[in-house]
């Protein structure tokens, strides 16, 4: 998975955005991540989380 960092100028905030997922598809600037893994992934891709909010 790769991240970049960014920092709005003069605000002090920092954000972190996702450009690669680690089953190897790169984001364009302005895609939304949750549509890819709404899409192309199921829960057992992510096993640290739960439909009903416990932990795995």
């Amino acid at each position: 998975m790769a991240l970049k960092r960014s920092r709005y100028p003069l605000q002090g905030v920092t954000y972190v955005r996702m450009t690669k997922c680690p089953c190897g598809y790169e984001f364009s600037d302005y895609e939304r991540r949750s549509e890819h893994f709404l899409e192309d992934h199921t829960a057992d891709d992510v096993p640290g989380l739960s439909n009903r909010g416990d932990r795995a």
